[in-house]
């Protein structure tokens, strides 16, 4: 046939794309138009056929042999085509792949278009490439169907030194999955194979020429609960090189890496690989390297619960806000610093080519972003550093017994020691936090080991950390004004759980619910202190309101008006100055509005409390979003929008107008945590 689309509407049987072995610059390639011109459709179907892009002559879909850098066979698919595989059809690109799985000689397709494979398979032993990283090709793995990748291995050790850690650790750290590097989707239960290509000659001796299940399937690293779940994969290179987008470029180069982003639930499995007697497997005690691969956690629950887990350096795990990490019984999960990959050198070297950092720069740590959720089993383990990418992210370990990882792995060195092969172990690996962004603002940037029970994030300006690793609040010296007095004893706040508890059973630990003015959502905020008077008699103001419900207070204290839009102060002068405004009611996650129908005084004998949180300053009185007493001046500092966040426009020209203060402003008279919880950037305005 003249045209790929003749082959795919008139012909029958296999397709078999035409290559030239000339050289590197030489080849066959085979395009769809784009032009519409001959059967009015953009869309066609391999429908229960074999579409080949060839790596030679022989037609063959996979040849275990090395072979020169050649590029034979190209496919092209541009943007605005859709191929889709249906009835178990099959596209294979060939190649011929080397031990460690190397290509040599390969076909190529060049996708910017979409492939759907409805019903069949995608192999992928050449490459699957799209033309820039901004391509929209895409293809789609749907339920049923299946992709095989190929799992290259840059540091083997070899039979010998397999055989000895391999009870410890996959035997492997920078292994790498595209062969495929444009974007795509395995949807539901459709599965994603890695073919592996090993050679081992020294004991035991083994070659490993399979595939073997990365994504379902048997024995592989992610399992989908659901159909409807999904992962999306994508390659990138961040050190600039276009190799990824060129036709005679390699895919399996230094700074290559992957993407996957993860939507649904999904639960980990033991990743197993297995030939003759040799079995190399993950589990709850041999780690999982991750090298070359970040992981984003958009939406849903990953749960690790099979496998323990370590970030290379220079990788990352993302929580987002819509998603839950949940680490499992006896797992641990680690996020490496470079520090430990210099734990072991050598001087050996056929040793040193096995080296992780020959592979790759190594930047930065290993991290975990959180802003969504993470759950913690009371023996699960976790160990590295955790950032939050937002204010109010609340991580409780309270339910575990270990802020820290113990692993043993390969990663740096083999046979690195005085003799044999050895892999180095790392004892209490510590869970640590710091500030994200602007960190030559902190007085000590270093990360600090978490050692309390619970964290939750503040800050501004996208700069956020947990609070209580940036000094004691509670040792220094910040209290309310005189005769501030707030609530009696009696008076329910609603923990972050949406819980209540009684203002004088409140802990230093409890985490309150808070209104984030900035976000328009409710979230978690520490309590910087809790200020206590004496148990005596008191003017007590009571307001009541059209909902039914009921709060106290003594002397003076803040509630949101929504009839005037911004915080009041309620005292015993002006307490019936209010009836008739409407104010913020806390309901479920969202906010009511309600009446004060009628406020009057009694004289009671009860203890006197005021609370104050983190940043926010704000809580939830008996319902109702609240301001602490004897802080006038830190709130009410921008205008408020209708739904009570901060009106953007007018804060961003009240701070160009006015500027904000920097920690240098108070590095003489405040722990850092004071100036933030306060929040001292803002008072200049």
């Amino acid at each position: 046939y003249c045209t790929i689309e003749d082959a795919l509407i008139k012909g029958t049987g296999n397709i078999v794309l035409c290559g030239d072995e000339t050289s590197n610059s030489s080849y066959v390639q085979t395009s769809f138009t784009s032009l519409n011109y001959a059967y009015n459709t953009l869309t066609y179907d391999l429908d229960g056929r074999t579409l080949i892009v060839p790596a030679d002559s022989s037609n063959s879909e996979l040849i275990t042999s090395s072979l020169s850098n050649i590029v034979y066979s190209v496919l092209k698919i541009p943007s605005g085509i859709i191929l889709n595989v249906k009835n178990n059809g099959i596209i294979n690109v060939s190649a011929f792949v080397n031990t460690n799985t190397i290509v040599g000689r390969r076909g190529i397709i060049m996708n910017d278009g979409t492939i759907d494979v409805i019903s069949g398979e995608v192999r992928s032993y050449g490459y699957i490439k799209s033309s820039s990283q901004n391509s929209n090709g895409i293809i789609k793995f749907q339920s049923g169907s299946t992709a095989i990748d190929c799992m290259t291995i840059h540091d083997y050790p070899g039979g010998n030194t397999t055989n000895e850690i391999r009870s410890y650790t996959l035997p492997i750290s920078a292994w790498t999955l595209h062969n495929i590097s444009c974007k795509e989707e395995i949807i539901g239960n459709s599965i994603y194979k890695v073919y592996i290509h090993l050679a081992a000659a020294s004991t035991p001796s083994v070659t490993i020429n399979e595939s073997y299940a990365i994504i379902n399937g048997t024995n592989p690293l992610f399992v989908a609960k659901d159909s409807s779940s999904k992962i999306t994969k994508k390659s990138v290179n961040k050190s600039g090189n276009t190799e990824l987008y060129s036709i005679v470029g390699s895919n399996q180069l230094r700074e290559q890496r992957d993407e996957l982003i993860i939507d649904g639930n999904y639960d980990d499995s033991i990743f197993e690989v297995t030939k003759d007697s040799v079995t190399m497997k993950t589990g709850p005690n041999t780690v999982c390297p991750i090298g070359f691969l970040d992981i984003t956690l958009n939406s849903g629950t990953l749960n690790l619960v099979n496998t323990d887990y370590l970030f290379m350096p220079d990788t990352y795990l993302r929580v987002n806000e819509n998603a839950k990490l949940y680490i499992g019984d006896g797992i641990d999960v680690s996020f490496e610093k470079i520090e430990n990959l210099n734990y072991v050198t050598t001087s050996n070297s056929s040793q040193s080519s096995q080296v992780f950092s020959r592979f790759h720069s190594c930047i930065n740590d290993a991290k975990l972003y959180v802003s969504g959720t993470i759950e913690i089993h009371s023996n699960g383990k976790i160990g590295g550093i955790i950032i939050p990418e937002k204010s109010g992210v609340y991580i409780d370990f309270s339910s575990s017994n270990y802020l820290y990882t113990s692993y043993t792995t390969k990663q740096h060195a083999v046979g690195a020691r005085d003799k044999g092969p050895v892999a180095y172990t790392v004892n209490k690996h510590p869970a640590s936090g710091f500030i994200t962004n602007s960190k030559t603002e902190i007085p000590d940037s270093d990360d600090i080991s978490f050692t309390k029970s619970n964290y939750v994030s503040i800050g501004i300006d996208n700069n956020f950390y947990w609070y209580g690793t940036m000094g004691d609040i509670a040792s220094s010296t910040v209290t309310p004004n005189s005769k501030t007095y707030c609530i009696p004893s009696g008076s329910l706040l609603t923990l972050a759980d949406g819980t209540q508890k009684k203002v004088e059973d409140l802990l230093d630990t409890d985490m309150l619910l808070v209104f984030n003015h900035e976000t328009g959502k409710f979230e978690a905020s520490p309590i910087i202190f809790v200020d206590r008077d004496e148990w005596k008699n008191y003017n007590i103001v009571n307001l009541e309101f059209s909902n039914g419900t009921k709060t106290r207070l003594i002397y003076e204290h803040g509630y949101f008006d929504l009839t005037l839009n911004k915080y009041v102060y309620i005292t015993e002068a002006n307490y019936q100055d209010y009836i008739g405004h409407e104010f913020a009611f806390y309901d479920g996650d969202k906010v009511n509005s309600v009446t004060l129908t009628n406020s009057y005084i009694t004289n009671e004998y009860v203890g006197c409390y005021s609370p104050v949180t983190a940043y926010h300053l704000n809580y939830i009185v008996d319902g109702y979003i609240s301001m602490p007493g004897g802080i006038e001046g830190l709130f009410n500092i921008f205008e408020y929008n209708g739904d009570m966040t901060y009106n953007i426009e007018k804060m961003n020209e009240d701070i160009e107008k006015y500027g904000l203060y920097t920690y240098e402003d108070f590095k003489d008279y405040l722990p850092y945590e004071v100036y933030l919880a306060f929040p001292g950037p803002y008072l200049k305005v």
